[in-house]
């Protein structure tokens, strides 16, 4: 039996330890640790990344990391503050790399870095399509081939022609509900073209009296076509066939109006170009009884071009002036001019929280719920179009002879990665689900449309 003073001293060494070994074990568990090549305590952070495909190898400073995964995340933990260098590889893919700094108490996360898949595209049809137009709701494009409209569909990455009995020469719209084209003929006649049954098309002279100078859909409704005819524009219902006049433009400035109109609220827009060079919208308000009160000039834009209405999914208007390369934000309104600049091209975000905006030379980013814009990059080549991957934070852009992708996470450097290079393409789109490409173009000497898997 130990005497009282060897008890004694046992409990003291244990209230000794006791003292000393919990702090360290409370700093331990809060993430303090001694960095032995620093010589000093620290507290350590982490890092997640979620790699695509979900099988790529995760490698931090060229050591291979083999924690579990949980929902595509791997997770490292018990890092010390400072700048690791993350890899990422797969067999087939092209590789990702990125140094990026962890701090304390803090998890860097590596959200959707993509590797793309390394392959040739399929020719899917030798048919090249040109001046396509996207649909309203971005599953479908409607262009002109071998004199016929051809549909690229999106959702499952085919090309196929509508049977139709006239050639086509133009396709001017979609309804607002993406099922039916406007179409001028080779004979010069404005047409009707449904792209859910195969049928010929419905000649507007059918069921509209009168000469058509121009015609454009409804920002909201999908049967309402609004028709030009001399300096009258009326409202033209697809399924009735009923029209009704809106207004008779101003017959001395008749040349200076552009090709389309918008209607809201009993309210009817319309660009206009004056003969000194300023470009107005201008407003007509519809009565139910009595004469149209207008025009009357609401604001000028800020430069001239031929500009045509766009409907967004946020409730804003787009104009957009394809020859001068203007865009124009406003109010449903017209109140207000929420953004104005040069513009090729743009494309709304899947939330609608910010749009893609891209000139010959530079690709951008317009918040409207912030009022700010942002650069993302420029080129010293031409860019002919940018879309934005719908499920992954990245660009794909095709300048001269090269389609490219461009990750929008800008930490230290935005990884750019080739995907067809040395081949004339005249256009692109990105099917649904992001994980395939569709081409328009010359590739080993062959036209047509091509098929490109991104992902597997």
């Amino acid at each position: 039996m130990l005497s009282l003073k060897s008890r004694r001293i046992i409990y003291g060494l244990f209230i000794v330890v006791f003292v000393i070994v919990a702090p360290l074990l409370v700093l331990y568990s809060a993430g303090w640790r001694y960095n032995w090549t620093k010589h000093t305590v620290v507290k350590i952070g982490s890092l997640s990344v979620k790699p695509f495909p979900r099988d790529a190898k995760v490698f931090l400073d060229d050591v291979e990391q083999l924690a579990t995964r949980t929902d595509g995340i791997l997770r490292i933990n018990n890092l010390f503050p400072g700048q690791y260098t993350v890899k990422l590889v797969r067999d087939g893919y092209s590789s990702w790399s990125k140094p990026l700094t962890v701090w304390s108490s803090t998890n860097t996360f590596v959200d959707a870095a993509v590797l793309w898949k390394q392959t040739t595209p399929t020719l899917i049809n030798d048919a090249t399509i040109v001046t396509p137009l996207t649909s309203p709701n971005g599953k479908q494009v409607a262009g002109l081939a071998k004199g016929d409209v051809w549909l690229i569909n999106l959702l499952n990455a085919s090309v196929q022609p509508l049977t139709t009995t006239h050639q086509v020469r133009q396709v001017l719209g979609w309804s607002s509900d993406s099922t039916t084209l406007l179409v001028k003929l080779a004979n010069g006649q404005a047409a009707l073209l449904t792209t859910q049954i195969t049928e010929a098309p419905v000649l507007l002279s059918s069921i509209f009296a009168g000469s058509v100078t121009a015609a454009n859909w409804s920002l909201a409704d999908p049967y309402i076509l609004y028709v030009q005819s001399g300096d009258v524009w009326s409202q033209l219902n697809t399924v009735t066939k009923q029209s009704k006049q809106l207004l008779r433009l101003p017959s001395t400035a008749n040349s200076g109006y552009g090709r389309q109109i918008a209607v809201s609220q009993n309210t009817v827009y319309a660009v206009r170009t004056t003969a000194t060079g300023g470009t107005f919208i201008e407003r007509w308000h519809l009565q139910e009884a009595g004469p149209v009160k207008g025009p009357e000039r609401v604001w000028q834009l800020p430069d001239r071009g031929d500009y045509q209405f766009f409907a967004s999914p946020n409730g804003t208007i787009i104009l957009l002036a394809a020859d001068t390369k203007k865009i124009v934000v406003t109010d449903p309104d017209f109140t207000q001019t929420l953004l104005a600049g040069d513009a090729k091209g743009y494309q709304w975000s899947a939330d609608n929280q910010r749009l893609l905006i891209y000139t010959d030379f530079e690709i951008g980013f317009y918040y409207p719920t912030l009022g700010k814009t942002e650069l993302v990059t420029r080129y010293g080549t031409t860019i002919q179009r940018v879309a934005l991957f719908p499920k992954y934070n990245y660009l794909a852009v095709l300048t001269n002879n090269e389609l490219s992708t461009v990750e929008l996470d800008d930490r230290d450097h935005r990884t750019t990665t080739s995907l067809v290079t040395g081949a004339p393409l005249a256009d692109f789109w990105l099917a649904a689900d992001g994980d395939t490409a569709l081409l328009v173009g010359t590739i080993t000497d062959q036209s047509g449309a091509w098929q490109l898997p991104l992902q597997d």
